[in-house]
């Protein structure tokens, strides 16, 4: 070993400040000779550096024996790993240096294509391998007149690696890197920045186009390099439709009034009948899905990065947000059941378990097979924390859906003749026309609801998986009316919480002879 452990350490830390100031970038704009010929000589400079300081670095970690250090300044990231040879041919390596910010690029590297089958070189115990991370170095190259001219930017952060022994090229497993972009773009090419070709920086060969989608580009090597780019053309801007009211704003104020009216019945819980319990379990279920969509709804570059790589929590509020919203509407079939309860014999007892198993049960099974069965694609929503719409998967929310809507229907139907054939029955005009009345505005109140309620969610799940402009409208629009609508007739103007509020703080024992129902044991 050339150098001391003290005079690596203090050739490191110099390294890394000079790197550090040579591309910061909040005063990239005084490099005037960054231009000049697309900004090579700049690159060469930086990439010289970066491989000087991987050099050192895998000096120091072998020195002291370290399986595995990460450098980290402003505008540079540094992963080494120190591996026993003899293990590579298992391992695939990941590179861990992106932030957890938009613009990140990741590299996989299989380890068998560093072993030398042939023995030409001498194998040693271990070897290191070094990913590297350009955090600003894409934006001054961006700038340069070279891209400028041809309507391209650099769409990722700039990453690449090096190791301490030779590798036969071409790769046998080619190199993978995922470019997540910082913008929308089109036409992408997969390059890496080649400082001796007189042909130009950007040099596309032994690079091609694996997979490309709308938040990301993975491309594929059969070489090695300091620095891997991902090359796209500037999408031309056009003006975006306008969101008269934001997927966000709904959300906001239908969490909020429903949230408030949900409080009420929670207060008044101990003097509500059967009929407000299950009105409150709806409400919960229903608070509980608006808050797990303000995740999807936020339009935060670094909150989808931060999802995207923590993918267990995206798991979470994937699948809170569809046992929520699948409960949601199970718990219109037990609200139906209790209509049709209160016409047939208005003091029975409810059959709570039954309503349990139907709002909570159902729901919780179909939420948990699903995530069973389908785990893999769960973690592959990138960032998106709610079912795809154009995946098999939405079905698991769909199917169960309609088919509450389809029984809650069916319900109320029975529940409307057999009001029909009861209230033609009755002989006395005073008591037939309160009942009437009574029955009918509950039933039309949760057909109004469910009627919201299966505009509201498809199209929310549409305008948070596709993020088109029309559904934005329809879902921030039919979300803030049904939050106005909960809070207005299932609140402020609910005979259920005005008896239940009269019976707590007036001390008043309404009788309602239209549809007399029993204040039943306390439910919690």
């Amino acid at each position: 070993m050339g150098k001391s452990l003290v005079e690596l350490c203090i050739f490191i830390q110099a390294l890394v400040k000079t790197i550090d100031n040579v591309y910061d970038n909040d005063y990239y704009r005084l490099w005037g000779g960054i231009t000049e010929n697309g900004g090579t000589m700049h690159v060469t400079r930086v990439l010289v550096l970066m491989e000087k300081l991987a050099e050192v670095v895998t000096d120091y970690i072998s020195y002291k024996d370290i399986q595995q250090i990460n450098l980290r300044r402003n505008n540079i990231g540094i992963n080494v790993l120190l591996v026993p040879t003899s293990d590579m041919m298992e391992w695939n390596f990941t590179s861990a240096v992106g932030r957890k910010r938009s613009g990140r690029a990741n590299l996989t590297l299989s380890g068998s294509v560093l072993i030398d089958t042939n023995e030409t070189f001498a194998i040693p115990d271990k070897s290191a391998i070094t990913f590297l991370n350009f955090d600003s170095l894409h934006a001054l190259l961006s700038a340069s007149g070279y891209l400028v001219e041809r309507r391209q930017v650099i769409n990722s952060r700039i990453v690449g690696l090096s190791v301490d022994m030779p590798a036969m090229e071409p790769l046998s497993v080619p190199l993978a890197i995922r470019f997540e972009h910082f913008q929308a773009g089109r036409n992408p090419t997969c390059v890496f920045l080649d400082t001796v070709n007189e042909h130009g920086l950007y040099n596309p060969s032994g690079c091609k186009l694996f997979e490309h989608t709308e938040d990301y580009t993975v491309c594929q090597c059969s070489h090695l390099q300091t620095a891997y780019a991902l090359l796209m053309d500037v999408t031309e801007e056009v003006q975006a439709e306008k969101v008269l009211v934001s997927p966000l704003t709904g959300d906001i104020v239908a969490t909020t009034l429903v949230t408030g009216t949900l409080g009420w019945y929670i207060l008044l819980r101990r003097y509500m009948s059967s009929h407000g319990h299950v009105v409150k379990n709806l409400l919960l279920c229903l608070v509980v899905a608006e808050v797990s969509s303000l995740v999807n709804v936020i339009e935060e570059a670094s909150i989808k990065a931060f999802l995207t790589d923590i993918k267990e929590l995206c798991l979470v509020i994937t699948v809170l947000s569809h046992l929520s919203v699948l409960s949601t509407f199970y718990w219109l079939v037990p609200l139906c059941l209790q209509h049709y309860l209160d016409v047939l014999s208005p003091r029975a007892e409810s059959p709570w378990w039954r309503y349990r198993v139907l709002g909570w049960g159902l729901p919780a099974a179909v939420t948990g097979v699903t995530a069973g069965i389908q785990y893999p694609a769960y973690l592959g929503l990138n960032g998106k924390c709610v079912l795809p719409v154009d995946d098999n998967l939405i079905h698991a929310m769909t199917a169960p859906a309609c088919f509450a809507v389809l029984i809650a229907t069916t319900v109320t139907i029975l529940t409307v003749r057999m009001d029909h054939v009861i209230s033609k029955n009755m002989k006395s005009a005073v008591t037939k026309k309160p009942r009437m009345d009574k029955i009918g505005g509950e039933i039309w109140r949760t057909c109004v609801l469910a009627i919201l309620l299966c505009i509201v969610w498809p199209a929310g799940y549409v305008a948070m998986a596709t993020r088109s402009t029309a559904f934005k409208n329809v879902f921030g629009i039919s979300n803030m009316t049904l939050g106005i609508y909960i809070a207005m007739f299932l609140g402020l103007w609910s005979q259920e919480v005005r008896i239940a509020y009269g019976r707590k703080y007036k001390k008043i024992d309404y009788l309602v002879e239209a549809t007399p129902r029993p204040v039943p044991k306390y439910i919690p």
